[in-house]
Order: C-alpha cells, then sequence, then structure tokens
C-alpha cells in the first residue's frame, strides 16, 4: 500500500488538484483527491510529494528498446508471424533510463524494413524483473507496418543482392498491402469451406497451415491492431483505403509526419497519430515534418500520441510534450495526455493506464516542478504502486564521483607516477605526464608582415568583423526585463540600436524621437543564442548526399573552409533564429583534420554577409577507441588510433618546421603548401584548434595534445566529459559541451550527460553549448535546459548560451551581452526561453528586425487553413 501526498496531481483528465493525495493498495489506485479528502490507510508507505508534481506514468508509442538480435526480418517484406514477446531482453539498461524518465509503459515495435513487420510487445518497466514481468497483461496485439523509404530500401545505400527485394517504390509497397491481404482473404475462404464440409461429414484434408496468413486473417477480424510507420500525406491515405477496402482499421499512425495535411482523413478513419514532436529534416521524406503538426492533428480530432523511436528521446517525453504548448498552442492536459492517455488509447489498454483515476494501476510519475518547465527532473517513477526509480537511492553522477575520488594511498587507476613513467605500449596516457620535454626546444617564430598578410589577413582570416547596416535609423526595444550577461538584470529597461550596434541600455535610456520602437513590457530580453557546433548552412536534408557539404573525403582537410560553402538560404537558418539562436558555429567534420569552422549569423543575403568570422578554429577529430556519441565519427581499433596520433604529430610537427621555413624567408605560401599553409595560425596558437573527443581516454590524450604542442586548444565533447572535470579545469581549457540530449555510456550512471554542465560550472571551466547537426540547432535552450534540470543555476545556463560561449570563440567583444558598442543581435521573448513553451516574439540580427516566419510556419498557416474535405 502507498500514498503520495501534497502533490500538485496533473490528473490527466480531472483537472489538477493542488496539494492532493493519491493512495494505490493491490497495484490499483484507490482514492485520488485534495488531501483533506482522502483518508490515508493504517500502515500505507508515505512519499512526501510536497513542491513536486504527480502525473500518471508516461507512455510512450513506439520504442526498439530490449530487443535480442534486432528487430527486422530484412529477407521478406511480409513477416507478421514473428513476435516481439519472444525476444525481450529484460536487462537492456535503455529500460532503467527510461524508467529514470518518468517512463512506465512502452511499446515495442518491430522495426520498419517490412511493408507488414512483426507483431508487437507492450512492457511496463518493471526494472529487475524477469522478462515475462515486463509484458503487459491483457494487452491487445499488434503489428508494425512501414510505408515510404524504409520498406522500399531508398533511406540508404543498396547492398548487391541482399537488397534484390520487393518492393522498390511506394506503387509496390501499396501492392505488396493488396496482395497479402487478399491472399489471406482466399486463406480464410479455404478454411471457411474445409469447416463446412466437416462439419457437414465429408472427409476432407485441411488446408495447410501459413501462420503468416492467420496472423493477416486475424488483422482483418480485427484480433490485432496496426501500428503503422507512416511519413508523406500520399501514403498515410493510400493505407487507410487500403484498410478500408479490406475492412479493418489502423489503431495509430506512427510517426504520420505529414499527418497534418490529411488530418480529417485520419479523423474520418478514426485513425490514432503518434508523432515525433520536432524532429526533422533527418531524409527527404521528413522535410514537411512541422513541430505544428500536433496542434493540427489535435484541433481536427485526431487522437495524438507522442513516441520516442529512441533509447535517448524517452528520457525527455516530457520535454517533447511541452512542445504541444509551444507550437500551436495546445492546452496543457491535453498535451500531457500526447505522452499518457492518448498513447493508452492507441494500445487499448486506456481503461487500465494514462489517466490519475480511481480503478486504474498505480503508475506514477513524480515530478521536481511543473514537468514542462525547463527546470524539472523525475525524483520517483511508480508501477503498480511500487517504487522502480528513486533519485535518491540510485546512483547518480555526483554519486560515482565522490565513491571514486582516489586517496593518497590510492592513486586512480591509469595515472602515471610521480616520475611521469610511460603507461605502456598503446597506452594513450604515455606522453601526457612529461610533456614540457617535448616543447621546450621550440619557441613560435615570427612571421614577416608580408607573409602574415598573405597567410592571416585581417587578423588571422578571411572575415574579421561582420558586415554591419548603413541603415542608421535607430530601433529602441522598450519595457523588458533585460538580461545584460554582465551584471543583474534590468526590470523595465530600454536598448537603443543604430548602426547595428547597441547604443544605450539601461532604465532611464532616452528613445530617440525617430526611432523604431518596439514594446516589449512584460517580455525578456536577452541577446541572441550563440549555438557553439553545428553543420547549419553545410547541411540541409540529412541523408540526401546532394544536400550535404560537411565531410571532405581526405584524412587531412586543414585547408578546407566552411565559409565558402555556407548557403544564406538555408531553411535550417530561419529556423534557428525563430527559437532565439542568432548565431552559431559551421563546422566541417570530414577527416582527420577537419578544416576550418566560420561563425554565422542566422541573416544575410550571401556567404559574405551570413558569416561573422573565418575562420574560427581549426576541428581536428581526436582519435580514440571509445568514441561512442562523438559528433565526428565512431570508436576506433587501439592500432588505428596509434597511427592517427602519429599522424597529427607529425603534421603539427611539419608544421612547426613551415612556420621557421617561412619567418625565415627560406620558402613562401603557395598553392603547394596549402595543408600546411592552414596549420601556421594553429601552431602559432593564435587559430583555436577544437578537439573532438568524447571518452576519457580520448579527453586525457587531447589535453595532453594541446599542452604537447602549445595549441589554444578547445575540447568538445559530451560522453565522459564527467569523469575528467578536475583535469579539464587543471589544463585550463575551454569546453563545447552537446549534445546534452545523448546517452551515457553502458554502466555510467543514468544522468552523467545531463549533469555534466553543473559539474565543469562547480569546477571554473568555461564552456559553450551545441547541438550538432543542423535541423535541431534550434532546440540549443532545449539542451541547456537539461543543464538547469541536473543543478546547473540558471544564470551559469544563460552565461553558457551567449557571454560565456561568445568569451571561447574570441568574439567576446562582438557578441554575447547586452552593452554599448555590442553587435544587436538580440532576442525577444515570452517567457525565460529556457522553459520550452515559451515563445520568441522578435529577434534582430545586428541590428535589423528579422522575419521570424519559417518553413514550418507557413506549412501550418497552410494547412491549418484548409477546408473540410467533400464526403
Amino acid at each position: 500500500m502507498t500514498a503520495v501526498r501534497h502533490g500538485t496531481i496533473l490528473t490527466a483528465v480531472n483537472g489538477t488538484i493542488a496539494g492532493g493525495t493519491i493512495v494505490i493498495e493491490d497495484g490499483k489506485i484507490t482514492a485520488v483527491g485534495p488531501d483533506a479528502q482522502v483518508v490515508v490507510p493504517a500502515g500505507a508507505r508515505e512519499i512526501d510529494a510536497t513542491s513536486m508534481w504527480v502525473t500518471p506514468g508516461i507512455l510512450d508509442a513506439h520504442s526498439h528498446m530490449a530487443i535480442e538480435g534486432g528487430g527486422n526480418e530484412g529477407a521478406n517484406s511480409v513477416t507478421p508471424e514473428v513476435r516481439i514477446v519472444d525476444v525481450i531482453d529484460h536487462q537492456d539498461a535503455s529500460l532503467f533510463r527510461a524508467l529514470a524518465g518518468g517512463v512506465t509503459t512502452i511499446n515495442v515495435l518491430h522495426g520498419s524494413a517490412n511493408v507488414i513487420g512483426g507483431q508487437n510487445a507492450i512492457l511496463k518497466l518493471r526494472w529487475g524483473k524477469p522478462a515475462a514481468e515486463l509484458l503487459f497483461d491483457g494487452a491487445a496485439r499488434g503489428v508494425k507496418f512501414a510505408l515510404g523509404e524504409n520498406p522500399k530500401r531508398s533511406n540508404r545505400a543498396p547492398v548487391p543482392d541482399v537488397d534484390r527485394r520487393y518492393p522498390g517504390t511506394r506503387m509496390g509497397v501499396e501492392f505488396m498491402l493488396r496482395k497479402s491481404f487478399a491472399d489471406a482473404r482466399e486463406y480464410q475462404a479455404e478454411w471457411a469451406e474445409y469447416e463446412d464440409s466437416h462439419a457437414g461429414g465429408a472427409d476432407v484434408v485441411a488446408p495447410r497451415r501459413d501462420l503468416r496468413l492467420e496472423a493477416l486473417a486475424e488483422i482483418m477480424s480485427g484480433d490485432i491492431l496496426v501500428h503503422a510507420h507512416s511519413y508523406r500525406a500520399d501514403e498515410i491515405l493510400m493505407l487507410l483505403r487500403v484498410a478500408e477496402d479490406f475492412g479493418f482499421r489502423i489503431a495509430s499512425l506512427q510517426h504520420v509526419l505529414e499527418g497534418y495535411k490529411v488530418a480529417d482523413e485520419i479523423a474520418a478513419h478514426g485513425a490514432g497519430a503518434s508523432t515525433f514532436a520536432d524532429f526533422w529534416g533527418y531524409k527527404m521524406e521528413a522535410w514537411d515534418a512541422i513541430p505544428y503538426n500536433m496542434s493540427i492533428m489535435y484541433e481536427r480530432g485526431v487522437t495524438v500520441s507522442l513516441n520516442s523511436d529512441s533509447g535517448e528521446r524517452v528520457r525527455r517525453l516530457y520535454v517533447e510534450a511541452a512542445k504541444a504548448v509551444k507550437y500551436g498552442g495546445v492546452p496543457e492536459e491535453d498535451a500531457l495526455k500526447m505522452i499518457t492517455l492518448n498513447a493508452a488509447n492507441h494500445f487499448g489498454i486506456a481503461d487500465r493506464v494514462g489517466s490519475i483515476e480511481v480503478g486504474k494501476d498505480g503508475d506514477l510519475a513524480i515530478f521536481t516542478a511543473h514537468p514542462f518547465s525547463g527546470s524539472t527532473r523525475v525524483q520517483y517513477t511508480i508501477i503498480d504502486g511500487q517504487i522502480y526509480f528513486d533519485r535518491n537511492l540510485v546512483e547518480t553522477t555526483e554519486d560515482a564521483l565522490v565513491f571514486d575520488t582516489p586517496t593518497p594511498d590510492a592513486p586512480a587507476e591509469g595515472v602515471g607516477d610521480a616520475d611521469g613513467v610511460d603507461g605502456g605500449e598503446g597506452d594513450l596516457q604515455q606522453d601526457v605526464e612529461s610533456p614540457n620535454s617535448r616543447i621546450a626546444d621550440w619557441t613560435p617564430p615570427t612571421l614577416p608582415p608580408a607573409v602574415r598578410a598573405e597567410l592571416m589577413p585581417a587578423g588571422y582570416g578571411d572575415v574579421s568583423d561582420p558586415v554591419l547596416t548603413d541603415d542608421q535609423t535607430p530601433i529602441a526595444i522598450v519595457g523588458g526585463r533585460i538580461l545584460t550577461m554582465t551584471g543583474a538584470p534590468v526590470e523595465r529597461g530600454t536598448i537603443v540600436i543604430q548602426g547595428g550596434r547597441i547604443t544605450a541600455v539601461g532604465e532611464n535610456v532616452r528613445v530617440p524621437g525617430d526611432a523604431h520602437v518596439i514594446d516589449a513590457t512584460g517580455m525578456t530580453v536577452t541577446p541572441g543564442m550563440i549555438n557553439a557546433g553545428t553543420t547549419i548552412g553545410l547541411s540541409e536534408i540529412g541523408s540526401v548526399p546532394a544536400t550535404n557539404d560537411t565531410r571532405e573525403i581526405e584524412e587531412i582537410n586543414s585547408h578546407v573552409k566552411a565559409s565558402v560553402a555556407i548557403h544564406p538560404d538555408s531553411e535550417m537558418i530561419p529556423l534557428a533564429r525563430a527559437n532565439g539562436v542568432t548565431t552559431a558555429v559551421a563546422a566541417p567534420q570530414g577527416g582527420l583534420i577537419q578544416g576550418q569552422s566560420a561563425l554565422i549569423d542566422m541573416a544575410g543575403w550571401t556567404p559574405p554577409e551570413v558569416v561573422a568570422r573565418s575562420p574560427l578554429a581549426m576541428h581536428i577529430d581526436f582519435p580514440e577507441q571509445e568514441g561512442g556519441g562523438r559528433f565526428g565519427g565512431g570508436a576506433l581499433s587501439e592500432d588505428e588510433v596509434e597511427r592517427q596520433l602519429d599522424t597529427l604529430r607529425d603534421w603539427m610537427h611539419r608544421a612547426r618546421a613551415h612556420a621557421g621555413a617561412l619567418a625565415a624567408g627560406l620558402i613562401k605560401p603557395t598553392q603547394q603548401t596549402y595543408s600546411l599553409d592552414a596549420l601556421v595560425p594553429v601552431i602559432l596558437g593564435e587559430l583555436p584548434v577544437v578537439l573532438e573527443a568524447s571518452s576519457e581516454d580520448g579527453i586525457r590524450a587531447a589535453l595532453a595534445f594541446v599542452e604537447e604542442f602549445q595549441l589554444k586548444g578547445i575540447l568538445a565533447g559530451t560522453r565522459d566529459v564527467w569523469k575528467v572535470v578536475d583535469e579539464i579545469a587543471e589544463a585550463g581549457v575551454p569546453v563545447i559541451l552537446g549534445p546534452i540530449q545523448a546517452q551515457p555510456a553502458d554502466g555510467d550512471p543514468y544522468d552523467a550527460v545531463f549533469v555534466a554542465a553543473k559539474l565543469l560550472h562547480d569546477a571554473g571551466v568555461p564552456f559553450a553549448f551545441r547541438t550538432g547537426g543542423a535541423s535541431a540547432a534550434r532546440n540549443l535552450p532545449d539542451h541547456a535546459a537539461l543543464g538547469v534540470a541536473f543543478g546547473l543555476p540558471r544564470d551559469a545556463a544563460w552565461h553558457a548560451l551567449t557571454r560565456g560561449a561568445a568569451e571561447i570563440l574570441g568574439v567576446g567583444d562582438l557578441y554575447g551581452s547586452v552593452e554599448e558598442g555590442m553587435i544587436a543581435n538580440l532576442v525577444v521573448s515570452e517567457g525565460d526561453l529556457l522553459d520550452i513553451p515559451s515563445q520568441v516574439k522578435h529577434v534582430l540580427i545586428r541590428g535589423q528586425e528579422v522575419d521570424l516566419s519559417t518553413h514550418h510556419t507557413r506549412l501550418w498557416e497552410q494547412y491549418s487553413a484548409r477546408p473540410q474535405p467533400r464526403q
């Protein structure tokens, strides 16, 4: 018996109860209401939820967790006879991480390589129990369908012989569906004829039993529900027609990224829709995916849920649900239903779970703040009245750090002794302890002015300052709460901008008579956010090579410049600025030395107008054996790590020699020495070098490499940063942290990635946030918000998004704060953008207000106005 007391209860069906109590007996909710109205039985275990928020346990409508041996039967297009229940891995760590995100029930589905895949499994996340006890008893069976690129195998490069499999087009997918159900009808007819004859006494042979056709027949009879992977509007309508022609209904359209285009037809059919909140652009059929998909379908009467399709996104489905409020204004309770009751409806288990009501299963998630707040985390997850996640009892990252702190008598494993003994052959630590022996005999040379001008024009790059407007019309932002990033907020302040720069800021600033005035009363004004690691301008659609210019094919690409390939009309640019991201690092990714990044602003007609600084930094994909979750690449063998380290050192030594020869006048920069010429500013310590490393050993080796060659280093990584914070601090190297929306390494605490920002802040390490990629660049504040939820002070998060990022990137004199003389990249928002539902109302870039319409808002407006279709 369990009682949750004194919490704010979000029931999902009957509003909010402030100061409420829930009683759970024998796994079922027996009472719910205000504290004063609920009697707690004697002997009940009580959970004090004071100042906490209680929701139904979260349901994920689309998961591939806990599947042994993969989730596709790729050799055949139709395999409804196979079952996920036969291959459940109850020890999959992703299940526990989901539980730590408040998730209590998941729909585990077959993969999407098949037109008709296998049968699903509904699991309750009873972590620690055997597989049989994870199964949701009494749940309706379901089967996975898939449409579009995946079953026709156009979502990847074809494998000869293996991929000679029908179908290869959407036309073929439709035919395969119709043929399969036509075959099942014939099978049903054969059995019906046999049973009639047998019942009449005839001595007849039974038809051959076919498990595949039996499953298809059960779909037509409604005994097996259909959950269909789908993207485009045309294929969604096709599937609905096929289902109706064969007499069954689609229970849920999964992903359904263009569902907003045919929302009325989906509603008329009676299908549910389980979608991504804000995941798009990763392949061609996801190009018209918009975050307003949820709200349009909701407004048209479709039962909408959100799904993860990910062992990472499942940990923060409550953050995704908040986007239903942000994009389209779905009421909070209905947005909550999208991760609770609506998903239960899709599974056919809404009588058991999905809301906090008497008689339902005692499945709850308890948050430290409102689940849509940017500062919340899950404190407890309860299933059937039993606590399966209690943050007070599980190992957190900070617990692990306390436990692993070495004592004077027990040095940490892998750290050399005081004499700096080598770590042994192949040990990445072998050069860490005494790098000074390799640098004392080299002093950076002084380049002649003519050589310097040729190698590093305009300081050390092609673009040293952003192009500002010639328009001298003043703009005044008045009445807002200004986060200056240099001191206390100005509660009701005014900012005056002229010629692209801030000319005045404060409480008693005079507004010029001819100024264009932006009324920010009741709103928050901040510097524009800086995304410190993206491919914006270089990448458009993830799986379409023609739209991507991120990876050059050579191993050494030091001469490659992102600035020359920035596409100013990229749809990613307005999308990023519409959520307050005004500036970003656009970085190449291919090879060992990847090339030179550019700092870009999110407005401009031409590349020179967009680019603010080029080159910004040199980027190195630092070699490491355990590279899981890396921005640049994957893990390497030990031999390959050593080879690449030797290659890097060789190029650094050659660059030193090259710089010396240039300084002595022995050679001149030429097109034949372009790779070495590009490394000269790096080796002189003038151009920063960003070293991508995510493993513990890789980070340590990268820090040693920076010290060895006296580089102006910036570490970029996420996964194992928490393990080496003190060493990073001692090295004095700043960090570009992210993506934060990532998984920890197997065996690490569940919050290792989320808490990294707090640990860096506590250690005094300067850091900035990045999202990686292009399509998710606008979600930068969401990443910072996860850091806040796990202990990072909110003002420190804002510093890292603005002034801190600018200082790390060497542009702190231009960007990142609201003060006189700074470039006027400014954002006006309703609410704090670290709270997900907050809305951006105005964005100024280089002192000019920019249009906030995007590819997404245009589609939202277009399809929101779609007339009802003819019946």
